[in-house]
């Protein structure tokens, strides 16, 4: 009986409490979407709507990086900087 119970709490448990802390963040996340929209007199579907567009496009821009860090693009006329290897 004990091997039951200890397997419920590694896993059934697990599951459960992984799953309310997504609908506890889905919560939060709705209600302060619906105060930004209330701010900008938009409906609520409007805005998760728009929200979600500019996360797609930013993940779909490629932004070229050195040892995970991100580069940045120069400016025109900027020396260049070089490695000091």
């Amino acid at each position: 009986m004990s091997t039951n119970r200890s397997r419920w709490f590694t896993t059934e448990r697990t599951e459960f409490l992984d799953l309310l802390v997504i609908s506890i963040t889905c919560l939060l996340c709705l209600s302060a979407a619906k105060e930004i929209a209330a701010m900008e007199n938009r409906p609520v579907g409007e805005l998760i709507s728009s929200l979600a567009r500019r996360a797609r496009l930013a993940a779909e821009t490629k932004v070229k990086s050195r040892n995970g860090v991100p580069l940045l693009k120069a400016r025109k006329g900027t020396p260049r900087v070089i490695d000091g290897r």
